[in-house]
């Protein structure tokens, strides 16, 4: 049976690249775009082979509206939302979306005192460096990790802070709740 699939965003980028992939794995695609004058374009970028036919499709909707989207999704079996209500001072602009800088070490000891016993075996010895390095002499899979050791990366969301009013969630919660999601499996 054919799988419908609704991908939102349908002239970004990125829904571009995913409704190849779900055409090329013979789902129906239903795309959505603010504008439907964008759907020649897109139809000819995603499908370059032409064999897509009517398994493509565009219908209006936009995320900052309610309208168009009970129309959407009808007869959907999937949703794939890659569209991003970002307004006009965030277009064509590039942002990180990040949070603090977290250690493995920092993450371990969350678990631990956040999850309790069902964090039990998470290990929190730390492997110093020089053991690493050194081990990267034997074992060629460490060779690519020795120059990041002990640099802590650090990056700014203060753009997307500013334009967009990104407040990412803090990485301790998202860490416990990720972990959680695994635990209740």
């Amino acid at each position: 049976m054919d799988r419908v699939v609704l991908v939102t965003g349908g002239n970004g980028f990125v829904a571009g690249w995913c409704m190849i992939d779900l055409l090329e794995r013979g789902c129906t695609v239903r795309a959505t775009m603010r504008d439907l004058s964008h759907g020649s374009t897109v139809r000819t970028a995603v499908d370059s082979a032409g064999r897509a036919g009517d398994r493509l499709t565009f219908v209006q909707a936009d995320l900052t509206k309610d309208d168009g989207w009970d129309a959407a999704l009808a007869g959907c079996d999937y949703v794939l939302h890659v569209a991003s209500p970002l307004g006009r001072d965030a277009d064509r602009q590039r942002f990180i979306a990040a949070g603090d800088f977290t250690w493995m070490e920092d993450i371990a000891t969350t678990l631990r005192s956040r999850l309790g016993e069902q964090a039990n075996k998470v290990p929190t010895r730390r492997l110093p460096d020089v053991v690493v390095r050194s081990l990267s002499l034997f074992v060629p899979q460490l060779r690519t990790l020795t120059a990041d050791l002990g640099r802590r990366n650090a990056l700014t969301s203060d753009k997307a802070r500013r334009v967009l009013g990104f407040a990412p969630r803090p990485a301790t919660d998202t860490v416990v709740d990720c972990a959680r999601s695994l635990l209740n499996r």
